[in-house]
């Protein structure tokens, strides 16, 4: 019979050690597909622990699709396909001097990171655990789709994608954050990218943006090289300085009213109404990002600016990158209804980014019910990560010279550090012991050089926390603090 050692569960609680054991035990081949394995009682008194722990196991793994229950007969594996163990790293290409780019934060590193550096947390990156994501749930959907949309799947899409994930975004949109959206009004594109620069297409180049500062680097690169002019806007404990846009020849101006990227801050009610002013009054449009707004932590999901906007300038913008991984590649955004037949006829011509399976095997994923008990999952997973790392940041000898900023909400905080060392120096001496931070200065979209040597009495670094691994964050704090 399974069997697995308690003892070795750290921090993880009964059930989530059960689970993980059983998981591994079919990820292995060790139980085989649709082999039967014991009942609730028969392991509960194997293992010596509760019907109730294994029971909660048992309901994780039939969630995610490891295993499944025949009445009056009991439960078995599934069959979940085959999956890659541990693969080994390509070697790294050998390159002469150093690189410049841009990473998944959208930051423009100052410093290049060395071949031979290896990093025990990179807080720059977006990247999401694998043990996170319902693998063998998306193998049983994937086959769902073969089977049923056959046919479909090799059909010309529609420019907007297809009909069915548009449907299901709509339908998701309605229950999370209370949206009337028409399918009509969903474009699919294959990131958050390639939807601005469908926005710029449309509305010409001899368009001023305006972009919140500190701000997403990426995004500035985007309006910049499709030669169009971006103004950087001031920001205050309320989000976006309204007066310093009014005083602008801004005409589209891009926010993250929900929680702010990389700030973190909130934009409050008051605000959010004057910015919604100044677009009727101004005839200027909003391009409203909520890229992180599934993981508010406390309360309810803040109300869309595009849900407030009743003039219609407001378009919306989301993304599956957070909720289930950056490699899918998989965004949406809502385009307002005044404006929807204008942007078919200049737009139509296109083809979707997005291959039709992907968005199939999406839809379907969403219909099933899987996507929002993902999301249950990931909330519960990503508020326990957050709060074990600040925990872990704010108890230590050097907890009193930390300071955390947040919102309960996102994947991302600010840590504030009193140091005697400077910004740059802290962030050199950490990459060099394996640990990648961004400074909130390196978002300024103003900056064309910063101070390497400016003393850092409140050195301030963002903390992207979605890739940590929750086993290591004893060891990242402990040489963070000791670089401190």
């Amino acid at each position: 019979m399974f069997t697995c050692d308690f003892s070795k569960r750290g921090s993880r609680s009964l059930t989530q050690f059960l689970y993980d054991s059983l998981k591994n035990e079919i990820l292995e081949g060790r139980i085989k597909p649709h082999q039967k394995i014991p009942s609730k009682r028969e392991l509960s008194e194997h293992l010596g622990v509760s019907v109730i722990t294994v029971q909660n196991a048992y309901l994780q793994l039939i969630d995610e699709g490891w295993i499944y229950s025949v009445e009056k007969k009991g439960y078995f594996a599934e069959e979940t396909g085959s999956f890659p163990k541990n693969p080994a790293p390509a070697d790294p290409p050998k390159t002469k001097g150093t690189t410049n780019f841009i990473s998944d934060s959208g930051t423009l590193p100052p410093f290049s990171q060395s071949a031979h550096t290896e990093l025990i947390a990179d807080f720059t990156s977006n990247s999401t655990q694998a043990q996170a994501f319902p693998f063998a749930t998306w193998t049983k959907v994937n086959k769902t789709v073969l089977a049923q949309y056959t046919t479909s799947i090799l059909d010309r899409q529609d420019f907007r994608g297809t009909f069915f994930l548009r449907q299901q975004i709509c339908q998701y949109l309605k229950n999370f954050r209370g949206m009337d959206v028409n399918p009509d009004q969903v474009v699919i594109g294959a990131g958050t990218e390639s939807l601005y620069s469908m926005v710029i297409k449309f509305f010409g180049q001899e368009k001023i943006y305006g972009m919140e500062n500190p701000g997403y680097k990426k995004l500035s690169l985007i309006f910049s090289t499709s030669g169009c002019r971006c103004i950087p806007l001031s920001m205050d404990e309320n989000g976006l300085d309204i007066q310093n846009l009014q005083n602008t020849s801004v005409e589209i101006v891009h926010v993250t009213p929900s929680h702010h990227f990389p700030t973190g801050r909130v934009m409050s009610v008051k605000r959010r109404n004057e910015l919604l002013e100044w677009a009727e009054r101004s005839g200027g449009y909003i391009l409203e990002d909520d890229y992180d707004s599934e993981f508010r932590f406390l309360g309810q999901p803040l109300q869309a600016l595009y849900s407030a906007d009743k003039n219609g300038r407001t378009f919306y913008m989301n993304t599956f990158s957070k909720t289930l991984s950056p490699s899918f590649r998989i965004s949406f955004m809502i385009i307002p209804s005044p404006l929807l037949n204008s942007f078919i006829n200049k737009m139509g011509f296109y083809s979707c980014t997005v291959g039709s399976f992907e968005q199939y095997t999406l839809a379907q994923f969403m219909k099933e019910g899987h996507f929002e008990r993902h999301i249950r999952r990931m909330k519960n997973y990503y508020k326990n990560l957050r709060n074990s790392l600040i925990y872990a940041l704010e108890h230590n000898d050097q907890g009193k010279n930390i300071t955390i900023l947040e919102e309960h909400a996102g994947l991302h905080f600010l840590m504030q550090v009193k140091s005697e060392k400077t910004e740059k120096e802290l962030q050199k001496e950490l990459l060099e012991k394996g640990i990648k931070l961004a400074l909130l200065k390196d978002y300024d979209l103003t900056a064309s050089k910063i101070d390497q040597t400016e003393p850092s009495p409140n050195a301030t670094f963002v903390i992207n926390y979605s890739g940590v691994e929750k086993e290591k964050i004893l060891e990242i704090v402990r040489i963070m603090t000791a670089c401190f």
